[in-house]
């Protein structure tokens, strides 16, 4: 996959998961395009989505389980999926950094339902949602 930095960004707007905001900042030139290869595990999440949109009889798949271990590429896979899919016209939910909400602390409020709820972590992720879809 080969993309201009800016159109990375743009497909990105929440940020990017795993060591790729990391790997890419050691690129010196910000001029050139990224370089990025794609890991077998991607490539095939990206035909099961062209099958679920042009074949009806895809659309009963439940989800697909990215598993291994730390280091082994999980973010890395969903970071390309997310530009594919968006690419491609799909809605995409995607929250980069799912720890930060274990390891930051935001006002929370209980509502009348019994759920707790953190405000600003819940705006932020709406209006980042909202960028690309």
């Amino acid at each position: 996959m080969r993309l201009p930095r800016d159109e990375l960004m743009e497909l990105l707007p929440e940020g990017m998961g795993g060591e790729l905001p990391r790997d890419i900042m050691l690129i010196k030139s910000r001029q050139r395009d990224l370089g990025i290869m794609l890991r077998k595990v991607t490539l095939e999440i990206m035909r099961q989505l062209q099958c679920l949109r042009d074949k009806p009889s895809f659309q009963h798949a439940r989800g697909w389980l990215l598993d291994g271990k730390k280091g082994s590429g999980k973010s890395g896979v969903l970071n390309y999926v997310v530009c594919w899919a968006r690419l491609n016209g799909w809605l995409v939910v995607y929250e980069p950094l799912l720890s930060r909400y274990n390891r930051e602390i935001a006002e929370i409020k209980r509502s009348n339902a019994g759920l707790y709820i953190q405000n600003e972590f819940s705006q932020q992720f709406l209006e980042r949602t909202s960028i690309r879809n």
